[in-house]
């Protein structure tokens, strides 16, 4: 009997817990399954995404019959391409804004954890990105405010500072005597100096850099979401690509870009007078080309035209100039297989 009552209990609770029931409600038990509406036949969206599709389809301008079941499939289709394309890049973009520096301070922070194991192999790696070096400045840091807080470093601190500096646990003497403040302090500061400008004039240029070229779409971010997004982004950008000539949407001429509005009303600065050109000393110290050059413009003035003379850039005549036109051994001056008349030269 009590198996009998505890089925009939759980068919009465079954009655009560049917679901949604209404056409409203079904809709949104839909979309609370949704993560990110990138894939699927798109039947469910998010309202924002709902909205953008119908922008998208009006902008597209594509002429189908719409009265016809498969035209009207191909243009929605294309319209949702297009909508998750421009989807798929606009996350990509937000994700290099809200986790390109967390992401990088996990990887340090992991490589880290390395450090005692393999100091010789992770020290270097951390030295080619700007937060392992600042992950390493931050821990000689440390290092030197002990060092001239207590005169004296614990076991465990002299071996991050070998570590620190790369040195490999099989030469390590127990006998090394680093208990020298001062020159403690002399490698800390010198160590410290380099990393310093390494940081500043090489990796931060190249972190910032390598972050304004992973907004445009080059693959710095190896995640496993950025892989999912540049995946979805290359499936609809072929999807969008062949139903496009499928129904015919080519590439047409038409105008060019707007050119950028310029504020009148900003003041438009100078440009910096260009330097004068350095004359050559006409002297011993010349060379034999430069005296020349001075000497020829002083005597015939900016507009003479200079001839060409030994040693330039030949024009393509055959032979070399002589009297009349013609070559030392009496033939006639050619250009291109043709003979030049004497007044062309």
């Amino acid at each position: 009997m009590n198996g009998w009552f505890q089925d009939e209990a759980r068919r009465r609770n079954a009655r009560k817990s049917t679901g949604p029931r209404t056409a409203q409600g079904k809709a949104n038990s839909r979309v609370n399954s949704m993560k990110h509406g990138l894939t699927g036949q798109g039947i469910v969206m998010r309202p924002d995404m709902r909205d953008w599709y119908e922008e998208q389809r009006r902008h597209l301008g594509a002429c189908v019959h719409r009265d016809r079941h498969h035209a009207a499939n191909v243009e929605q289709d294309l319209a949702l391409a297009a909508v998750r394309l421009d989807a798929s890049r606009l996350a990509l973009r937000r994700r290099v804004d809200d986790h390109w520096d967390d992401d990088r301070e996990r990887a340090v922070q992991a490589l880290a954890r390395e450090l005692a194991e393999r100091p010789e192999e992770v020290s270097l790696r951390l030295e080619m990105t700007s937060r392992g070096v600042a992950w390493k400045l931050a821990r000689l840091q440390d290092l030197a405010d002990a060092l001239r807080s207590r005169g004296t470093w614990s076991p465990d601190e002299k071996q991050l500072f070998l570590d620190l500096l790369g040195v490999p646990p099989i030469v390590r003497r127990y006998d090394d005597d680093i208990d020298d403040i001062e020159i403690c302090d002399q490698i800390l500061v010198e160590e410290r100096a380099r990393l310093e400008a390494l940081k500043a004039d090489v990796l931060d240029p190249e972190d910032e850099s390598a972050r304004l070229e992973a907004l445009i779409g080059v693959p710095h971010d190896d995640s496993r979401e950025a892989r999912l997004l540049r995946r979805y982004e290359s499936e609809n950008w072929r999807k969008y690509e062949k139903l496009s000539e499928k129904l015919g949407m080519n590439v047409r001429d038409g105008e060019r870009a707007p050119q950028p509005v310029v504020d009148q009303a900003a003041p438009t600065a100078a440009p910096p007078p260009r330097p004068p050109m350095p004359t050559p000393p006409v002297g011993a110290s010349a060379g034999p080309t430069a005296r020349r050059l001075v000497l020829v413009a002083a005597v015939v003035g900016p507009r003479a035209r200079f001839q060409d003379e030994a040693g330039d850039t030949p024009c393509g005549w055959e032979g070399s100039r002589g009297p009349r036109g013609r070559t030392r051994e009496g033939r006639p001056l050619t250009g291109g297989g043709r003979p030049v008349r004497q007044g062309a030269l």
